[in-house]
């Protein structure tokens, strides 16, 4: 990243918003990450070193559904690939101002919203290298870092609270 390449793209307007994440997204983890993304065992994970990109925004296939999992981490699962992936949810405005605790009430509307079809685009990325216990290597985790809907692009988290 270079900060003096950076440029201003859009002034708070939803429609110029979503038309840049749908400009920037893609249709398949594989367009994103490449071939060095392994989905296996609920997840995917790039080995380090590896990979065409570690963050990007994927237009599903499928709704993905959004649920609360028995430690309290708010979870996206991506059914229609094989094998489906179940991923940790890192967008801060589903969680209270601890950054633990889900806003249970917010993810069960997120989820109805995505029931109801609302077009959604995901911010996905990988974890910094990590070694999951009983594994040999550190590798890097696919995870959902944002959940976009085209109902309300822009939705802050001063307007949920």
């Amino acid at each position: 990243f270079d900060s003096a390449r950076a440029r201003w793209l859009f002034d708070n307007d939803a429609v110029d918003f979503w038309n840049t994440l749908h400009g920037v997204a893609r249709e398949s983890l594989g367009e994103i990450f490449g071939p060095a993304l392994e989905l296996w065992d609920e997840s995917g994970t790039v080995d380090v070193g590896e990979g065409r990109a570690s963050l990007g925004c994927l237009k599903p296939e499928k709704q993905p559904w959004l649920y609360v999992d028995h430690r309290g981490t708010v979870r996206l699962v991506l059914d229609y690939l094989m094998p489906s992936v179940d991923l940790s949810v890192n967008d801060l405005r589903l969680y209270e101002r601890d950054g633990r605790t889900p806003r249970r009430d917010l993810v069960a509307s997120v989820q109805q919203r995505l029931e109801a079809g609302v077009e959604t685009i995901l911010s996905v990325g990988l974890t910094r290298p990590w070694q999951k216990r009983g594994d040999t290597d550190k590798r890097h985790w696919l995870q959902a870092n944002n959940i976009h809907l085209k109902d309300n692009p822009l939705w802050r988290l001063r307007e949920e609270r």
